[in-house]
């Protein structure tokens, strides 16, 4: 997941395009605007309160670069004309765009019940420009709402999303029992804070059955692709993919 605002989107549009090419037509951008962190923003020198703008910008000129033979693009934040890049990418009409984040408002909707906000930034970006909704930190009863909300919002923007595809980056830590991996995902997971009942709250931990289990709740709320992240040190991760494999796998075959 690329932090588009802290990027040209020009310069986006020709790596990825140019991978699309190397990779035979497998490439695909995920983008973010980020924020968790001040300070990669100050770094870069970007406002922190731009990131939105920039990254939906970001997307339309990286779109009208990869398929356009000609692109120009005016705002306060980008500015130019007759620009041209090859190569083009190989995935027609472009490659896919996945839109990750996380909302973060809650109203009440028609039937009582809280919802996202329609008018999230997250959720209007992944209804007016998502080839796939990719959140992260996220509860199954969370993910569905989400998913409610972009479709509801892409309705009323006039946008058909039904080819859209349903993702979630998630964290994964296996051990003998749900509470070892807990402990130990917590240990490793500290980002200069204790971020223990995050974790509870959203990782994927235990055992390969906890595992198993955990899964099929977000697959019930629409998810069908995991992004995994580990929550192990490396040396453990092929152990991880050995577990994944031979016991998780089989259990959706």
């Amino acid at each position: 997941m690329l932090l588009l605002p802290l990027h040209h989107p020009a310069w986006v549009a020709k790596q990825f395009g140019t991978l699309d090419v190397l990779s035979s037509g497998r490439a695909i951008l995920g983008v973010g605007v980020g924020g968790e962190f001040p300070k990669q923003f100050e770094g870069f020198g970007i406002p922190l309160s731009e990131r939105g703008r920039r990254t939906d910008e970001g997307i339309e000129i990286i779109r009208s670069l990869w398929t356009e033979q000609e692109s120009g693009y005016h705002s306060p934040r980008f500015l130019f004309e007759g620009i041209t890049m090859e190569p083009k990418p190989l995935q027609q009409p472009h490659p896919p765009i996945w839109v990750g984040g996380r909302p973060g408002g809650v109203e009440t909707g028609p039937d009582g019940k809280p919802r996202f906000k329609s008018t999230t930034g997250a959720i209007q970006r992944a209804a007016r420009y998502a080839d796939a909704w990719d959140p992260y930190y996220m509860t199954p009863e969370m993910y569905r709402e989400s998913v409610t909300a972009i479709r509801a919002h892409a309705e009323e923007i006039g946008r058909d999303v039904s080819s859209m595809e349903w993702a979630l980056t998630t964290f994964w830590l296996m051990r003998d029992s749900y509470d070892e991996a807990l402990e130990a995902a917590a240990g490793k997971l500290r980002y200069g804070r204790d971020l223990s009942a995050r974790i509870a709250r959203y990782d994927i931990l235990g055992s390969p059955a906890d595992v198993i289990r955990r899964l099929e709740t977000f697959i019930d709320a629409g998810v069908r692709y995991f992004i995994c992240n580990w929550s192990c040190e490396p040396s453990e991760v092929p152990r991880h993919l050995e577990l994944i494999g031979n016991e998780v796998i089989p259990h959706f075959r």
